[in-house]
């Protein structure tokens, strides 16, 4: 399923006002989206979008079914079902997005994730899909909040600088692990397996717990040296870094589904519009 572009924007814009608590990280990952997804017309017509979008949410604030009407809101955005897979959003790039909005200030509202698995069930995103997308956001949420700690804790360029290297490359394996969740319902289905479907899942595990399992544990013990040199205030939340990483190793191993390295660059390609997004989360400091 697709929706055009100005659609699948009217729907993050109503996700942001849905908790009648709007952040400038929202805003900003609004923003950032719209100059991926359209990055040659998003600038003509956002004002226009966005004040329409508003006039809406307004109008949604005199009600007490306030909720319910944004859902409404959303529902018809939605409603028209867009085939030119070149100008507009795939149903999973459409929620993952919606995830990257509702994280983008660090966590995500009650009401922000039932508006965002209503619209999954209304793309007709599969329950373990949508799960996986979710595991995989809240993986990459607690490892950047964690780097964004170390970062302004009291430990020495030389002792944090490790730490937040290896925090980058687990951002980065999420990142892998999502473009190729939401590729594969834009790519082609590979050909019958070549080998055991048991040999290409062991294969598969074997490489992420090769990328993942050392790298949590030595996390863990360069938390514990690095909150030893920088005392108490930083204790806490260097101790929880490996344990981020490890959630993440998890949610990867639950998401990666291996497929032909053809069909992988085939879905990166048609991803092309959102490579830098994934909603624009990965690339904050």
């Amino acid at each position: 399923m697709f929706v055009s572009t100005k659609d699948a924007l009217s729907s993050y814009y109503y996700l942001i006002a849905v908790d009648e608590h709007v952040t400038d990280e929202e805003r900003d990952m609004f923003d950032a989206i719209g100059n991926d997804i359209d990055p040659q017309m998003f600038g003509n017509y956002r004002e226009e979008l966005v004040d329409g979008c508003r006039n809406t949410v307004n109008q949604a604030s005199l009600s007490t079914d306030r909720f319910e009407m944004l859902v409404e809101a959303v529902d018809d955005a939605l409603h028209a079902v867009d085939t030119d897979a070149q100008d507009a959003v795939s149903s999973r790039l459409l929620v993952w997005n919606m995830l990257s909005i509702s994280f983008a200030d660090g966590g995500a509202s009650e009401d922000e994730l039932k508006m965002i698995r209503h619209v999954a069930r209304h793309c007709g995103v599969d329950r373990d899909v949508f799960q996986e997308m979710e595991q995989l956001m809240r993986s990459a949420s607690a490892v950047l909040n964690e780097k964004r700690y170390l970062e302004s804790s009291n430990g020495t360029y030389a002792e944090i600088k490790p730490i937040i290297d290896e925090m980058n490359k687990r951002c980065a394996a999420i990142q892998r692990a999502a473009e190729q969740l939401i590729g594969d319902e834009l790519a082609p289905k590979p050909g019958k397996a070549k080998m055991p479907e048991k040999d290409i899942i062991d294969h598969a595990k074997e490489k992420i717990e090769e990328g993942i399992a050392p790298a949590a544990n030595w996390v863990q013990e360069q938390a514990a040296n690095v909150a030893d040199a920088a005392g108490s205030a930083a204790k806490p939340v260097l101790e929880h870094a490996g344990s981020a990483l490890n959630s993440a190793g998890h949610a990867i191993e639950g998401a990666l589904n291996p497929i032909g390295d053809e069909v992988q660059k085939q879905a990166k390609n048609a991803l092309g519009a959102a490579k830098n997004v994934f909603g624009g989360l990965f690339g904050k400091k």
